[in-house]
């Protein structure tokens, strides 16, 4: 439909008064033909308009100005629902003056990237940059009618801690999903789950989402992986492989169980164990390279750890090599580099 160079709108028309706007999260760019949750607007035959990032830029202010200019005509008398994933609910907050919505989903939402703003989560801060995220903290300045739903899991610390600093400037209403971390957005893919879900939502019915999501999440396996990792965490060791089966079974690698309970390990502290899970994981076949990164860092800060410092800043070089110059995965573990002189510069 339309693009500026760095966002591309796309329009998947259909009957009716409501019009669902979503925007692509992190992981899924832009690509010219998709959008994010397309799949949902297409088995409910939903008007939709996807808004689709060309990089990890946290949509800026001007060039969603510029997007919105394009789409002005076809919102006008329509019903609004914004829907948006960590990035794409960052988005959806902060820009929802420009649609005049009539609800907001948001799933597990940054209040923003910047280290200034939020030094203690670190997830995001290498994509920061001034020239396009100077002032992008989601302020007072930016509620609107209604407040927006935060779909999150209050177990995720850094998940947790966004909601909080979002709860300090502006209404919100959280809807926990337990044990589902940063994937929480998954349990709403279902069609039924996610027609259900709209209607609750324009009805600002939290508890009934509650309800719903909860059902929803029950059988899915990043709800299992999560259930499983906190079981192995506690100790539980046989609830924790009886409930990781189940995740198995339901489609998750042997790499995620093994990164699973690698990190469930380092968590209750035993280094030994988590290692040997995350040596176990790396030597199994993964195209998820954001998982590997997190596991050679695991590594690294065990070595590091024990006083091993040469040792850390080989198997860091080791690492590095394994993803493309520039690549994100590459960025964070040179990072590690970077700031640790014993070990030089990456």
């Amino acid at each position: 439909m339309f693009s500026t160079g760095l966002t591309e709108i796309h329009h998947r028309p259909a009957g009716g008064d409501l019009t669902l706007i979503t925007f692509g999260n992190a992981a899924t760019l832009a690509d010219g033909r998709s959008f994010w949750a397309s799949g949902v607007a297409d088995a409910l035959d939903l008007d939709c308009i996807g808004f689709m990032p060309c990089l990890p830029h946290w949509y800026p202010e001007a060039d969603m100005a510029a997007c919105v200019a394009q789409i002005a005509q076809h919102l006008a008398g329509r019903r609004v629902v914004l829907y948006g994933d960590s990035m794409g609910a960052y988005a959806a907050i902060r820009h929802a003056r420009l649609f005049r919505p009539a609800a907001i989903i948001a799933v597990a939402p940054q209040r923003s990237i910047d280290p200034a703003d939020v030094p203690d989560d670190t997830r995001f801060h290498h994509f920061f940059r001034p020239h396009l995220h100077a002032g992008m903290a989601i302020a007072a300045a930016h509620r609107v009618a209604v407040a927006p739903l935060v779909i999150h899991d209050p177990l995720d610390r850094a998940d947790f801690g966004q909601l909080q600093g979002l709860q300090a400037v502006m209404p919100v209403v959280p809807i926990p999903l337990f044990h589902t971390g940063h994937q929480a957005v998954h349990m709403l893919s279902d069609r039924k789950v996610f027609a259900r879900l709209l209607t609750l939502a324009l009805a600002q019915d939290p508890g009934g989402i509650a309800g719903l999501l909860r059902q929803a999440k029950k059988p899915h396996r990043f709800y299992l992986n999560g259930l499983g990792a906190a079981a192995l965490t506690a100790g539980h060791r046989g609830w924790a492989d009886a409930i990781l089966g189940r995740a198995r079974a339901a489609g998750t690698s042997m790499a995620d169980i093994l990164w699973l309970r690698a990190h469930a390990h380092r968590r209750a502290g035993r280094w030994a164990a988590a290692e040997a899970d995350a040596r176990a994981s790396l030597a199994l076949p993964d195209a998820n390279p954001a998982r590997r990164a997190d596991l050679w860092e695991l590594l690294y800060v065990q070595l590091r750890s024990r006083g091993r410092a040469a040792d850390a800043a080989a198997l860091c070089h080791k690492a590095m090599a394994e993803f493309a110059q520039g690549s994100a995965e590459r960025t964070r573990l040179a990072e590690f580099l970077a700031a640790d002189q014993s070990c030089g510069q990456g």
